[in-house]
This record gives structure tokens, C-alpha cells and sequence, in this order.
């Protein structure tokens, strides 16, 4: 963001004053977070983890394709069909904008640029996070939510009272083969079963093309911002209310699991030479949601065997001790008859050695 701001001071403000403020602003918090990994000892560290997430190093997920797996999962799971098709109706039309009219207020395709752009440049830089983590779509949020239905509306209104209109039936023609491309390439990767959806994001692409569509039958400057406002508003609340429950997806009504009470159960009732392990549940180290509650890790097993396998090589004197979510019953764990379980700090817990889980073992 620094960057970009620097980039519209130069270029476009030719206002080198506050260059230096803006430098200086931009270096404290880095100087802050090398200061803090001094501290850390965490170069070493975070040097392998700049490597992974641009995607330098070799890992299984950069085998990953990053079109089906952030644009067409990802960013398709939170945004919808409708949302694809939106933001790069947006950039090809912001393009055709730009390349056919020369747009004059460059201060407005600037930030224009800027929200449609950054985005863009974040998750190709940073491919490998990209493809792991599916909240990286939240940072298009802006961009979907103010250009298609706002200032995409507003710069075409603009670009119309100023130009011929043949060219604009170069970008409606532009616009309409590239939808018809992208909707060909959807059928091939969906096979069919999203094309109500597909058809959908066609309409919705409406919200970018039809002030040229309501300029070319109405002249009238008031009825024309009238209906494009209309229009415009209706397409967004329409989207909104479609697209609305895909939120939850990444902002759940309800948490999951009350991560607090496990957190402070597991603290509570566990200590430094417990090792924990659970059929229900698994606290890793990242993320530190419930880790931070917890102070200690959780492993998730699908049988006592896995507990064996998990510890065969520790040489230090240690516990094993094994988290329930609920009250364990002999039908689900048989086990539990043999060695007993204990509510403490309202979960369930038991605790073993490792002759206890060999004996357990060996009787299997």
C-alpha cells in the first residue's frame, strides 16, 4: 500500500514533498518487525517461510494448478461463480476503458488500478499461501464490492458524454466474447453442473455493461443516471442476497467448538510430561487459535496404535493422556474399561502409561 501511495505521488501527483514522511512511515513498522525477529532468533525461520510461500521451494502444494485451485475453489467457494466473473469483467473492461478512451482523470483510474491490481500482485507473489489458505480471497472484497456496481457505472457514464459512440460498441462486443469464452471453459471445467450459476454471472456482468446499453436508448441525462442508479442497485442487492449465505464459509454464525473451554481444560488439567492425543479433535501449532488457549498440542489418533507409533521414539520420562470432547462410553471405547477416564474442568480425560497402552496392545 506504501508503494502504491509512493507510485501516485510520483507519477501522478508529481508532488515530491511528502515522499520522505511516506518512506519514514513505512520503515518504522519494518524496522519494529526486524527488531522483533532479532529478538526471536526467527531469520533462519522466516527466510524458509518467505521461500515456501512465493513458492521458491518445492512443496506438494505448488504442484497444485493455482487457476483451479484459488480462482475456481477458493475464490468460486466465497464469491461465487457470479464473483469470478465480476472482477475479471472488471479488469478487462477497466483495460478497454483505458486503452480505447485515454481516460483523462487519472487520480480515478489510479484507485481504480489500485483495487483491482494490489490484490492481484499479493496472491501471485505469494502463490504458495494462496493455494494453502482460502481466506487469501478476502482481500477482494473491495474490489467486488465497489467497482462492478459503482465505479466502473459512474467512469462509463463519464467516458459516454465525452466520446463517439462506435467505440462503444467495440467494448460491448469485447465484453460479450470474452463472456462468451470464459462460459464455454466453465462448461468444460464444471461439466454442466453449475451452468444456472454460470448463466447467472452472465446477468450479473450487466451491472458493468449497462450504462452503455441505457445510454444508447435514452439520451435524457436525468432519466439516464436515474435508471443507471436504479439498475445498478437493484443487480447488487441482488447479488448480495445471493451470494449473502457464503459467508459463512469463513465467518461462522457459531463457532465450531468453544475453543476457550477447551483451551483452558487442556491448561488445567494436563502437565509439562503430558503428551495429549484425541479422537476428536487436533490442536497443531498453526494455527495458534487454539493452541494459544491450550499451551500444549493435541494429537489426533484413530486408534491406540497411533499413539504407539507417535511416541516410540521418545526417550524422556513422559505421560499419555487422552482428551475426550464428551463422556466416553465402552461401545465407542472399549479401552476405557482397562484403564478408567476423569472429568476435569468439564471434559473428559484419561490417563496411561506406556506399559498400559503395550499391555492394551498386545491384548488386541
Amino acid at each position: 500500500m506504501i508503494l502504491g501511495l509512493l507510485i501516485k505521488k510520483i507519477f501522478i501527483d508529481k508532488n515530491y514533498k511528502p515522499i520522505f514522511l511516506l518512506v519514514i512511515s513505512g520503515l518504522i513498522p519494518i524496522f519494529f518487525l526486524i527488531w522483533q525477529i532479532l529478538k526471536l532468533q526467527a531469520f533462519s525461520i522466516l527466510i524458509e517461510r518467505f521461500i515456501t510461500r512465493t513458492g521458491f521451494g518445492n512443496t506438494l502444494d505448488d504442484k497444485k494448478s493455482f487457476v483451479i485451485t484459488f480462482w475456481l475453489s477458493h475464490f468460486r467457494i466465497n464469491f461465487g461463480e457470479i464473483g469470478v466473473f465480476l472482477f475479471f469483467n472488471s479488469v478487462i473492461y477497466l483495460c478497454l476503458l483505458f486503452y480505447f478512451f485515454k481516460i483523462k482523470n487519472k487520480i480515478f483510474f489510479y484507485y481504480l488500478s489500485l483495487f483491482l491490481f494490489l490484490p492481484l500482485v499479493q496472491i501471485y507473489f505469494f502463490k504458495n499461501h494462496s493455494i494453502v489458505h482460502d481466506f487469501s480471497t478476502l482481500k477482494f472484497i473491495l474490489p467486488i464490492s465497489l467497482i462492478p456496481f459503482t465505479f466502473l457505472p459512474i467512469s462509463t457514464f463519464k467516458t459516454l458524454i465525452t466520446n463517439k459512440e462506435n467505440k462503444i460498441f467495440i467494448i460491448i462486443a469485447s465484453l460479450f466474447t470474452f463472456s462468451f469464452i470464459l462460459l464455454i471453459k466453465m462448461k468444460t471445467l464444471y461439466y454442466g453442473k453449475d451452468l444456472k450459476n454460470i448463466s447467472q454471472a452472465i446477468f450479473y456482468s450487466l451491472t458493468i455493461i449497462n450504462p452503455l446499453i441505457i445510454y444508447l436508448i435514452i439520451k435524457n441525462k436525468k432519466y439516464f443516471l436515474t435508471i443507471l442508479f436504479l439498475t445498478n442497485f437493484l443487480l447488487a442487492l441482488s447479488y448480495v442476497k445471493t451470494n449473502f449465505p457464503l459467508k459463512n464459509f469463513q465467518f461462522k454464525a457459531k463457532q465450531d467448538m468453544p475453543y476457550e473451554l477447551i483451551g483452558n481444560s487442556i491448561k488445567n488439567c494436563t502437565k509439562f510430561n503430558d503428551i495429549v492425543f484425541s479422537f476428536e479433535i487436533d490442536i497443531p501449532d498453526r494455527p495458534t487459535i487454539l493452541i494459544s488457549q491450550s499451551m500444549k498440542r493435541v494429537y489426533k489418533i484413530k486408534s491406540l496404535k497411533d499413539i504407539k507409533n507417535k511416541v516410540k521414539n521418545i526417550k524422556e520420562v513422559f505421560n499419555i493422556k487422552i482428551f475426550y470432547l464428551q463422556k466416553p462410553n465402552k461401545k465407542n471405547y472399549p479401552f476405557v474399561k482397562n484403564i478408567g477416564f476423569y472429568n476435569c474442568s468439564n471434559y473428559y480425560y484419561s490417563t496411561l502409561s506406556l506399559e498400559s497402552l503395550n499391555k492394551i496392545l498386545n491384548q488386541k
